[in-house]
């Protein structure tokens, strides 16, 4: 059976394709057909008039939405954020944590290893661990008091449920290296955030694995001119793709610009970093003890 989506507008990296059908079958695109292509006794059709058809985003840095949050470690958390995030999008997600007791961040690592896809939401891919191996002093909504060196027995327990996907580490904090040599050996991904890394120490650790950037410019060393620090490491490695959060309130339009120029469109990745009151009213809400004031209207 092929599933055939006709009358909208697909968009291609190259192209916009208006009253075209995009066909796929066991979940694979077969093609881009013109008009209408017959439909089989079997076919599903979905009619996508007036509709642009596009790919669907893979968020690889969210916290959460509606209330919930990975670090409540439970299935419904998993499925009540994948479901708000398929309406606006999304297709795929890493979620992510906040640094927490070593029990409260296995226990989210275990729920999203364990949680069944939703048949109704975005499917998730894994887990994003943020901190807590982090550096207190860019420690951004991190709490402060959750920030530590890196344990073997703590990340070798993460990395045992198989979930691990990616991890946000500050490299300078002792015992970094090493974990980033053992973890990128099993598959996981490393990102440099929530660090004071100087420039040398980005390109070490680029050389030991790591190949992202959190949130490219928020919680990290600042760029210099005699100093390049974590910014000019992360932006003049090739090795390291920049995530950034592009929504007009973490970075300047020209910082956007900027990290575009120096690392190109193919090493730049667009993530929300959501986190659980997306999606309701504006108003205040805590998160990790600290009060957040959601207003929409500043994006």
């Amino acid at each position: 059976m092929r599933t055939l989506i006709v009358g909208g507008t697909l968009l291609t990296p190259q192209d916009r394709l208006p009253d075209h059908a995009l066909v796929i079958q066991h979940g694979r695109i077969l093609g881009i057909e013109p008009g209408r292509p017959k439909a089989g006794a079997q076919d599903q059709v979905i009619d996508a008039h007036g509709l642009w058809v596009a790919p669907g985003l893979i968020d690889i840095h969210v916290h959460g939405a509606l209330g919930h949050d990975p670090m409540q470690a439970s299935q419904a958390a998993i499925h009540g954020m994948a479901r708000f995030f398929a309406q606006h999008g999304v297709t795929s997600y890493l979620p992510t944590t906040l640094a927490a007791t070593p029990a409260q961040t296995l226990a989210a690592v275990q729920s999203v290893a364990e949680c069944p896809q939703p048949a109704d939401g975005a499917q998730h891919l894994g887990v994003h661990i943020e901190g807590p191996y982090l550096n207190p002093e860019h420690r951004g909504a991190q709490p402060v008091e959750q920030l530590r060196d890196p344990d073997p027995d703590e990340y070798r327990a993460w990395l045992a449920t198989g979930a691990v996907r990616l991890v946000t580490i500050a490299p300078e904090r002792p015992g970094a290296l090493e974990f980033i040599d053992l973890a990128v050996a099993q598959g996981v991904e490393f990102a440099i955030g929530h660090s004071g890394a100087s420039y040398e120490q980005v390109v070490l650790a680029a050389e030991h694995g790591l190949r992202q950037a959190t949130h490219t410019f928020n919680g990290m060393l600042g760029l210099n001119h005699r100093l390049p620090g974590t910014v000019g490491g992360v932006l003049t490695d090739d090795r390291i793709y920049a995530q950034v959060i592009a929504d007009g309130v973490h970075l300047h339009p020209a910082v956007v610009k900027l990290i575009l120029r120096a690392k190109g469109v193919a090493r730049t990745i667009l993530i929300t970093d959501a986190i659980s009151p997306t999606g309701l009213p504006d108003g205040d809400y805590q998160l990790t003890g600290l009060k957040i004031t959601l207003n929409t209207s500043r994006v």
